[in-house]
């Protein structure tokens, strides 16, 4: 696998973990705007969903850790998400270390310090949204992004026809199914995103 490297991100919503802190919480409001890299960035807005959510999911992400080294974390997850509002619970060995709240204008979050300062609760949501909201709606948020689906598969390039983000849909997966496994590249910033869920209900 090739070597994964993810920029640390200066949003407001990049948050940089206190060495005395073992949780902090944070509220802020998401802008689809990123001074750092050209990238495909939405805002995962609940209102669109066509479906709830309730799955049970492994997540899986490589990036750069702050020593420029090839890193990588994996959590559990528990997403529940309808037309009102996301929650996204992660966990490592069954203890709860990120909790991400989404009611379509405000992100709350809570997160131990364990969670490396490199994953964005922004970006997050934005790769979820990304993976699972109707195609309808991302084509009108991405612009002037386009976004192409072809062989299960999701592709998103820029105006210039480079290619900023894939997915690919496996194990039973689709666009609109969620069970199963997706892969998320995101080339522009540099990092794989693995996701394996399941239905809870």
């Amino acid at each position: 696998m090739k070597s994964i490297a993810l920029k640390t991100f200066t949003l407001g919503l990049c948050f940089a973990l206190s060495g005395c802190a073992f949780w902090q919480d944070n509220t802020s409001q998401p802008s689809v705007t990123t001074p750092i890299a050209k990238t495909a960035l939405v805002n995962a807005f609940p209102y669109a969903l066509t479906r709830s959510l309730a799955l049970y999911q492994q997540l899986f992400v490589e990036f750069q850790s702050e020593d420029s080294k090839t890193d990588s974390s994996s959590f559990e997850a528990y997403l529940l998400a309808d037309s009102r509002r996301i929650k996204l619970n992660l966990m490592h060995t069954n203890v709860p270390i990120w909790q991400i709240v989404y009611d379509g204008q405000t992100i709350h979050e809570e997160r131990h310090s364990a969670v490396p300062s490199q994953l964005n609760a922004r970006y997050l949501l934005s790769d979820i949204a990304l993976s699972y909201w109707p195609e309808k709606f991302l084509t009108q948020e991405l612009k002037p992004l386009t976004l192409r689906s072809q062989n299960n598969q999701r592709l998103i390039f820029d105006a210039d026809g480079s290619l900023l983000t894939d997915i690919v849909y496996s194990n039973g997966a689709t666009p609109e199914n969620p069970q199963g496994s997706i892969t998320l590249t995101n080339h522009s910033l540099h990092y794989r995103l693995i996701i394996n869920s399941h239905c809870i209900r």
